[in-house]
């Protein structure tokens, strides 16, 4: 049986048909494929640069709140080790006041018995003389005047060392006295500034972060002394 030739270019025709849909089917598929993937693209390289902006913003404020920690704990180091100066500064004064009011009243014991040791000497000559003038008032002559006045000078000669060498264990109690507060004054001196510490060195900061995204400007923290 023999197939029209009519008919059968009007098969062939469906068929092109067909295929060129098929092709075109094919085509929108690809083309919606690559724009979904495009999209997709885009999205990602969205997220991945709003992460990034996140990130560093997040890191400059952590950089930020790692540098106020660092200077008010400067603030505080600074602080403390002026009270500790102001302190050592007081103690110190306090220390010399208290030497100085030792030593003045050392002195002042020993110009006491330097005085009180004059006033017998005074005394003692005064005696030396008026047992001369007895001496001489009795009417006694010849070697026994020498004698007895040579006693009189005798006694007044022991008298005399007796005060000078009370004087001389005056000068010695003062000078061992001023002695012991100088070196109590001075070990005290160096106990308070065995308490102190080194100066405070400024501190160093958290370095500025890198990143990718706003740069938020937060700058440096102020120190409020305050």
């Amino acid at each position: 049986m023999c197939v029209p030739v009519a008919g059968l270019a009007g098969a062939q025709l469906v068929t092109a048909q067909i295929a060129l849909a098929g092709l075109a089917i094919s085509a929108a598929s690809i083309g919606v494929s690559m724009y979904q993937s495009q999209q997709s693209m885009q999205f990602q390289a969205e997220m991945t640069k709003q992460q990034q902006d996140l990130s560093y913003r997040q890191a400059q404020q952590q950089q930020r709140f790692t540098n106020e920690q660092i200077v008010n704990k400067h603030i505080g180091q600074v602080k403390a080790q002026q009270a500790a100066s102001n302190a050592a500064n007081t103690a110190w004064f306090y220390g010399d006041q208290s030497a100085n009011s030792a030593w003045v009243s050392q002195q002042q014991k020993f110009k006491e018995a330097k005085d009180a040791a004059t006033f017998k000497t005074q005394n003692i000559f005064a005696k030396m003389i008026g047992s001369r003038g007895k001496i001489l008032a009795t009417g006694v002559t010849g070697q026994s005047v020498g004698l007895l006045a040579l006693d009189a000078e005798r006694r007044g000669g022991f008298a005399q060392a007796e005060q000078d060498a009370t004087v001389r264990s005056a000068e010695m109690a003062m000078g061992n006295s001023m002695e012991t507060t100088r070196l109590k004054a001075l070990s005290n001196s160096n106990k308070i500034g065995s308490m102190l510490d080194f100066p405070v060195v400024a501190p160093r900061l958290s370095p500025q972060p890198i990143g990718i995204g706003k740069d938020l400007e937060l700058g440096i923290p102020s120190y409020n002394w305050a």
